[in-house]
């Protein structure tokens, strides 16, 4: 809980900080197989020469019950030329798993395109592959397709669907998951 609550004050330090530039995101997700919850935020689009930075702590929990468990990362992200409208982003990570008993450092790639629908209205998709460095204990496959909402020029609102394949070692498991997510982003 202090940790979501650490969270909670960077987002609203971020939001009330006129000199900073980039966009805050907040998602509440929910997956029905495992039955966990959590919240993942997001800040991006700080350039730095041709590439934005940002950083990402996504939390999750069984609801009410267990150890919640945390991944913090930094990213590089470079938005390509658009194509018809069609807006493709590349990008690398590089992070580290936080959980009880599953602590270990992570690199990441992803790459997605996004594309508005109609006035206010972009859809996106994406994939991401996440995995421990030497250790390998940890190999994360994800697809993601959203729709999102302007609200005004600096907020909007999407749903997102979440498929994730992912394996964990050394207690082997693996498995997949659907995961929908309800999210705010903020520029600023």
């Amino acid at each position: 809980m202090n940790k979501l609550l650490t969270i909670a004050a960077f987002a609203l330090v971020a939001l009330t900080t006129p000199a900073a530039a980039g966009t805050l995101t907040g998602e509440y997700r929910s997956a029905s197989k495992p039955d966990i919850a959590g919240a993942n935020f997001a800040v991006s689009g700080f350039n730095v020469g041709p590439v934005a930075i940002g950083a990402e702590v996504q939390t999750a929990q069984a609801p009410h019950r267990g150890a919640v468990s945390a991944l913090y990362s930094v990213n590089a992200t470079k938005t390509l030329t658009s194509i018809s409208g069609f807006v493709p982003q590349v990008g690398v990570e590089f992070g580290k798993n936080a959980s009880t008993g599953k602590n270990f450092n992570f690199w990441g790639v992803d790459a997605g395109v996004s594309h508005a629908v109609a006035g206010p209205v972009s859809a996106s998709v994406g994939y991401r592959h996440r995995e421990g460095f030497t250790d390998r204990k940890m190999r994360e496959k994800r697809l993601v397709v959203g729709l999102s909402y302007a609200v005004t020029d600096a907020t909007s609102v999407g749903v997102n669907y979440y498929r994730y394949n992912e394996k964990f070692v050394p207690k082997k498991t693996s498995g997949s998951s659907d995961v929908f997510g309800l999210a705010v982003s903020h520029s600023f």
